[in-house]
């Protein structure tokens, strides 16, 4: 019987030696990776803890970083510029969850463009705001 593949998307990059998200997010995909072939889809806005993730055990099916980077997407930019100066206008203009501020839809491209052609037979959203980046999958 074929193994269960399983996307496993994040905005942290899991270590066991980071904060609370990214250690978090480093036990559950090992607990994770003992059942399933895990493909890691980490879209954040910091690349500066871009080092090797520890491989779990049976190790990693692949792995992408997209890096969010507000300068690179002007709408991005007014995005997160709004949710944060002014929260009250952001939900008026936008109607959607502040954590949902980094989904522009290019990055989401970018993201269904990562592991385009897999089949996925399960997805784990490390935070319930990337959903948007899960709905191509």
């Amino acid at each position: 019987m074929p193994e269960k593949k399983l996307l496993f998307l994040s905005p942290c990059m899991p270590r066991p030696d980071g904060g609370g998200p990214a250690q978090r997010a480093y036990h559950t995909l090992w607990a994770l990776a003992g059942d399933y072939a895990v493909y890691l889809l980490v879209v954040g806005l910091k690349d500066r803890h871009l080092r090797r993730v520890p491989s779990p055990p049976g190790g990693l099916a692949a792995s992408a970083y997209i890096s969010v980077n507000p300068w690179a997407h002007p709408n991005l930019l007014l995005r997160m510029a709004t949710q944060r100066l002014a929260p009250r206008v952001y939900h008026v203009l936008y109607g959607f969850p502040s954590e949902w501020a980094c989904a522009a839809p290019g990055l989401v491209h970018t993201a269904a463009t990562a592991f385009a052609g897999v089949q996925f037979d399960h997805l784990h959203l490390f935070r319930f705001y990337m959903e948007p980046f899960a709905e191509p999958y």
